[in-house]
C-alpha cells in the first residue's frame, strides 16, 4: 500500500510530493519523515530495504492520504467504501500488536484476508490480474549417462531410471491412500486428465554431449519430468518436494487471469529500473517478458498461454528458472509465489529482498528454522 500511494502521487504532483503540504499532510508530517528516515538510516543502515519516503509513515497516514486523495486512488479497488474499511480494520489489529496484546486467531484470519484482497486488487490494477494461480508446475532433470552403452542396454537404463521416479511420487503423494483419484502420472505430454497432483514425463528425451580431455565426448540422456500441483490441494508442491528428496530448476505458476504485460513491462521500467533481458511477440502483442536477475543465474518470466480447457481463453503465467546449475529449488512456492515475483518486477520488492527469499526457495526444508512465506 505504501509503494501504491507513493507511485499514484509521484505520477500525479512529482517524486517529492511528501514536500508539499497540500499533497501531504503538512510541513510538519513531511520533516518527521525526513528525521526518522535519517535515523534509521544511522541506526540500521545494512538492514534499510525501503527506499520511498513513505515507508517512515505510521499506518495510520496511509489511510488519511487515501481519504485526502480518494479521487486518485478509487479505480485502484472495484469496492472504495470497502477498501477503507478494510484499512481501519487493519489499523485497528495492528495497533493492538503494537502495544504487545495479543489477537485471536479469528482476528489474525481476517487480517490475513484484508491484506491478500487489498493485494489482489492492487495486482489487478497494476498488470490486470490479482495474481491467483490455478496450478503450480516443477520441473526436474533426471540425466543418465549412457556413454559407451548399447542401444539396448541404454533403453533399459532409461527404463529404470523413469521407473525410480515414478515409485518415489507414488510414495510421497501416498497413492495408495483413500483417494488415489488425486494423483495422475502419465507420460503423455498432451493428457489432461482432473488431477490435483500429476506427474508429466517428457514425450522427448535431449542428448546433451559435453567434451572432456580427450577427443571422445560424454553422453548424456536428460529426462525432464514435471509435477503438477492444483491450487487447493492438500499436498502442497513444497510438501512434496521434501518427501521426494529433489530439487526442481524450474517452476511455472498458471494464473486464474491474463496479464497485461504491456502495463507490466511499462511498471517494470519506470519504477523498478528494470529491462527485459528478452521478449516476445504475437500477433502485435507481448507474448512473455523475461528478465534476469542475481547477474543472470536466475530468469523472471511472465507470459500469456492458451486455457487447456478452452483454448479461446487466455491465462496468465509466471515463471522463475535456475539459468546456472548452482541453483536448485526446494521451496520457491512458499517464499517466490506469483505476488512476490510480481513485486519484484513492479519495483515494490527491493533486489535485496528478493536475494534473500532466493536463499530461502534454495533451502532444503530441513534448513529452514521458521515457519513463514513471502505471500
Amino acid at each position: 500500500m505504501r509503494d501504491l500511494i507513493h507511485d499514484v502521487l509521484s505520477q500525479r504532483f512529482g517524486p517529492a510530493w511528501t514536500d508539499d503540504p497540500n499533497v501531504g499532510l503538512g510541513r510538519d508530517w513531511s520533516d518527521r519523515l525526513a528525521e526518522t528516515a535519517r535515523h534509521e538510516a544511522g541506526a540500521q543502515r545494512e538492514r534499510i530495504i525501503y527506499e520511498i519516503p513513505l515507508a517512515c509513515a505510521e499506518f495510520r497516514d496511509l489511510l488519511s492520504l487515501l481519504e485526502k486523495h480518494s479521487r486518485l486512488f478509487e479505480p485502484v479497488s472495484p469496492d472504495w467504501p470497502a477498501l477503507t474499511v478494510y484499512m481501519h480494520d487493519a489499523e485497528r489489529l495492528r495497533n493492538t500488536v503494537k502495544h504487545h496484546r495479543d489477537i485471536t486467531d479469528a482476528q489474525a484470519s481476517l487480517l490475513h484476508g484484508i491484506s491478500g484482497q487489498i493485494e489482489d486488487w492492487i495486482a489487478l490494477w497494476r498488470v490486470g490480474s490479482p495474481m491467483r494461480a490455478i496450478e503450480s508446475a516443477a520441473q526436474f532433470v533426471a540425466e543418465v549417462a549412457l556413454t559407451g552403452v548399447e542401444q539396448p542396454a541404454a533403453l533399459n537404463l532409461l527404463a529404470t531410471e523413469a521407473q525410480g521416479w515414478k515409485e518415489d511420487f507414488l510414495r510421497a503423494t501416498d497413492a495408495d491412500a483413500a483417494n488415489p483419484r488425486s494423483v495422475e502420472l502419465t507420460e503423455s505430454a498432451t493428457a489432461s486428465l482432473p488431477a490435483s497432483v500429476k506427474l508429466r514425463f517428457a514425450s522427448k528425451v535431449r542428448k546433451r554431449r559435453t567434451p572432456i580431455r580427450t577427443s571422445a565426448t560424454l553422453t548424456t540422456t536428460v529426462i525432464t519430468l514435471q509435477i503438477t500441483v492444483k491450487s487447493g490441494s492438500k499436498l502442497t508442491l513444497s510438501d512434496l518436494v521434501a518427501k521426494l528428496g529433489k530439487p526442481y530448476w524450474h517452476i511455472k505458476y498458471s494464473l486464474e487471469q491474463p496479464l497485461n504485460l504491456v502495463a507490466l513491462q511499462g511498471w517494470a521500467r519506470d519504477q523498478a529500473g528494470l529491462d527485459p533481458s528478452g521478449s516476445v511477440t504475437a500477433n502485435g502483442q507481448h507474448g512473455s517478458v523475461d528478465f534476469r536477475l542475481l547477474g543472470g543465474r536466475l530468469s523472471v518470466s511472465a507470459g500469456l498461454q492458451r486455457s487447456a480447457r478452452d483454448p479461446d481463453r487466455r491465462l496468465g503465467t509466471l515463471s522463475l528458472t535456475a539459468v546456472r546449475q548452482d541453483l536448485e529449488f526446494w521451496q520457491a512456492d512458499r517464499f517466490l509465489g506469483p505476488r512476490t515475483l510480481v513485486g519484484f518486477m513492479v519495483g515494490s520488492i527491493a533486489p535485496r529482498a528478493i536475494m534473500h527469499l532466493v536463499n530461502l526457495a534454495c533451502m532444503p526444508p530441513t534448513r529452514v528454522s521458521y515457519s513463514t512465506t513471502a505471500e
